[in-house]
């Protein structure tokens, strides 16, 4: 049991600890309830505790009071907030101090609730494994200024030759560590087959796991991959003028397929990516951190994510927002206005939606 985390959950409403215990009583964790904060510190000071969920509206402490009592005495412990209100104005300023990690409305909904506390306890675990990067880093790729140049003359030369030319550039450790920029000269003049070409272009650059952005101004890249490239993270320009100084970009995004996806498109188009999946990570992330863009999903298991729009534009942050949802119709135009975002986005993602949104933010 030495390796078992534990996680303590704090309210003044019995029916509700109850709910908890049987919601999570088959977790891999141990679980303490208590209605006295006392107790929750004297647990905190004496014992490792991964993580404490907290009533906010308790009659003998507000749950932030609680957390910052929590932090001083175990730093590493992750906190997260119960609230049955609106809005996060209670609580914004102890995220704003990192005294809070998430967020939980009530009522809640009982796959969110755990797949939440499993998110945080799972990242706790890597904190504590330093050959583990960081929890929302893009590891060695993010610095893509750096990428690696490669022109690639086509015209009157065979597919065979051209795509050896290809492959031996993707051998190169810049374009593995930093990523490579495909520039194709004369690609309608090609000695063979284009579309057998492409894809084995696709097939290489998958294969080694390369992120990777064509260009070609004859357009025949781009037509193919409209057609054929479905959710393959490739970037394909025009123009050289394309290509953009960096970005740093912070993607609020609850589900891994998507962030992977998000995160090897940014990158292939040369930007840095950073993500997070809550309202309160994201949260504590721009009040410590500058971004030039946030990418965001409006529906996150801990809250609307337009409160994120709503503490950039509260604190006056020069970040532009990006929203992005399956379910568009939940917001209206004026409310999503209002909370400062500039543009919106419909799920399934489009690359090339993403891509232009990027560039005209």
């Amino acid at each position: 049991m030495t390796d078992t985390q534990v996680v303590i959950c704090i309210d003044d409403d019995p029916p509700v600890l109850s709910a908890i215990r049987r919601l999570l009583r088959r977790e891999p964790y141990e679980l303490l309830t208590t209605e006295d904060p006392e107790e929750v510190l004297r647990i905190v000071s004496s014992r490792e505790v991964a993580l404490v969920i907290a009533d906010q509206r308790m009659p003998r402490m507000l749950g932030t009071e609680l957390f910052k009592t929590v932090r001083l005495k175990s730093p590493g412990t992750a906190c997260v907030i119960l609230t049955g209100h609106a809005d996060l104005s209670d609580i914004a300023g102890a995220m704003n101090d990192g005294a809070v990690d998430r967020l939980i409305r009530k009522p809640w909904d009982d796959s969110d609730f755990r797949k939440l506390i499993r998110q945080l306890l799972d990242q706790k675990k890597e904190e504590g494994n330093p050959s583990l990067d960081p929890p929302g880093k893009s590891g060695g790729s993010a610095n893509r200024t750096e990428r690696y140049l490669r022109r690639v003359a086509c015209a009157d030369r065979s597919a065979e030759a051209v795509l050896d030319e290809i492959s031996e550039a993707l051998e190169n450790p810049r374009a593995a560590e930093f990523g490579i920029v495909l520039i194709f000269d004369g690609l309608l003049r090609l000695s063979g087959s284009l579309n057998s070409l492409l894809l084995e272009v696709v097939r290489h650059i998958v294969g080694r796991g390369v992120r990777a952005t064509l260009v070609d101004g004859s357009g025949a890249a781009g037509a193919f991959f409209d057609l054929v490239g479905g959710r393959l993270p490739i970037v394909v320009y025009r123009d050289e003028q394309e290509l953009e100084e960096p970005k740093r970009i912070l993607v609020v995004e609850d589900q891994n397929e998507n962030i992977e996806f998000l995160r090897a498109l940014i990158e292939s188009a040369g930007h840095r990516c950073e993500a997070v999946t809550s309202v309160g990570e994201a949260i504590r992330r721009l009040s410590s951190e500058p971004f030039d863009l946030v990418l965001l999903d409006l529906v996150l298991p801990d809250a609307e994510g337009i409160e994120v729009a709503r503490h950039i534009l509260e604190r006056q942050l020069n970040t532009p927002v990006i929203a992005i949802s399956g379910h568009l119709d939940r917001w209206s135009d004026d409310r999503v206005a209002r909370a400062g975002i500039r543009r919106q986005l419909s799920k399934p993602y489009q690359i090339r939606e993403i891509l232009d949104a990027i560039r005209d933010s």
